[in-house]
């Protein structure tokens, strides 16, 4: 494919195109990991293997979890697939969680070192080949992913599911505004809150002075009680975004890095998205992708951030199989020779 190689589909104008067969469970060969990153951490987890492989080297997908207490697994309709082509997948428990060791902690930084802990662990198996590993991140995982890549220019290529996506602070402040606008605050409280937030993550992230950081802190709050919050309510608000997981996602350059890398890369998005705000993303991806010879963008439409659609209840699905086999095709087209 020549030029730009971007697109922005309908998972609904392209689903019926996607086949489905061989979706059952394959055998498969499980290695145990153990792998250390930093500070002092062992991940444990598993590589899963084809059965029938020979003596070739086989390509492996390095699966990165969203936000929440994941331990390694899900994602059985994609890695079923990749299993039956030939393609291997790395799980593990998240630090701190299941067999791993340390403290449970998903700031960005943290999440990309385990995940380049694994993928030195993965170079150094002899069944491996260490020139086709891809990343497939989910949510949080999704927003590690980029950054991994362009440090390491030997990753294969990019999965993004419902991963945000633009310049540092905007796809933060974006799902934000989409937030207040869905509760009915009116245009100038939802930009005085997104400037004042702006303004108060700016300073936390540069370690500015404590007196610096109190004062915009009070004109952020100042910025909800304009937007028709109670004091108390502000203060509530403010509590949940002041994390340092939040703080990290809001540091985190995945636009930048999208824009410098040269390999594959398929970003998924839900036009339902309620985290984020899927049509500045869709939009953003486009424009960030312009120079990558291999990237598409997938809009499903009535997906919220899990990819899938609210029942009658109002409960969401995960993933559909039309869509696990759109993900894992795109993954085998670029890993299996």
């Amino acid at each position: 494919m020549t030029g730009v190689a971007l697109r922005l589909l309908a998972l609904l104008s392209i689903m019926l195109a996607v086949p489905v067969a061989n979706a059952g469970s394959p055998d498969r060969v499980a290695v145990e990991a153990r792998f250390r990153s930093e500070p002092g951490v062992t991940i444990a987890g598993t590589l899963e293997l084809p059965p029938r492989r020979g003596t070739a080297r086989v390509p492996v997908v390095v699966v990165l979890q969203g936000h929440g207490r994941w331990t390694r697994g899900g994602f059985d309709g994609i890695r079923n697939r990749l299993l039956a082509a030939g393609v291997g997948v790395l799980i593990y428990d998240k630090r701190g969680l299941g067999q791993s060791t340390g403290s449970y902690d998903e700031r960005l930084p943290l999440t990309e070192r385990d995940a380049e802990a694994g993928i030195a662990w993965l170079r150094g198996r002899p069944e491996v080949d260490g020139d086709r590993i891809m990343l497939m991140g989910m949510s949080h995982g999704a927003a590690a992913a980029p950054e991994i890549a362009l440090r390491d220019p030997k990753i294969a290529g990019v999965v993004m599911l419902s991963g945000p996506v633009g310049p540092q602070g905007k796809m933060f402040l974006d799902g934000l505004r989409a937030s207040l606008t869905r509760g009915g605050m009116a245009p100038a409280g939802v930009d005085a809150i997104a400037g004042a937030t702006a303004a108060w993550m700016d300073a936390r992230g540069r370690g500015a002075p404590d007196a610096e950081v109190a004062a915009l802190l009070e004109k952020l709050v100042a910025a909800f009680v304009g937007g028709g919050f109670t004091a108390e309510q502000a203060h509530g608000a403010i509590a949940v975004i002041d994390t340092p997981l939040l703080l990290s996602m809001y540091q985190a350059k995945t636009g930048e890095a999208l824009a410098g890398i040269r390999a594959p890369i398929l970003i998924v998005l839900g036009s339902d998205d309620p985290i984020l705000a899927p049509a500045a993303h869709l939009i953003d991806a486009q424009n960030l992708l312009r120079g990558n010879p291999d990237a598409l963008v997938v809009g499903v439409p009535g997906a919220d951030h899990g990819l899938g659609r609210p029942d009658k209840d109002g409960k969401s699905s995960f993933m559909s199989p039309a869509l696990d086999a759109l993900v894992a095709h795109w993954l085998i087209d670029r890993l299996v020779r």
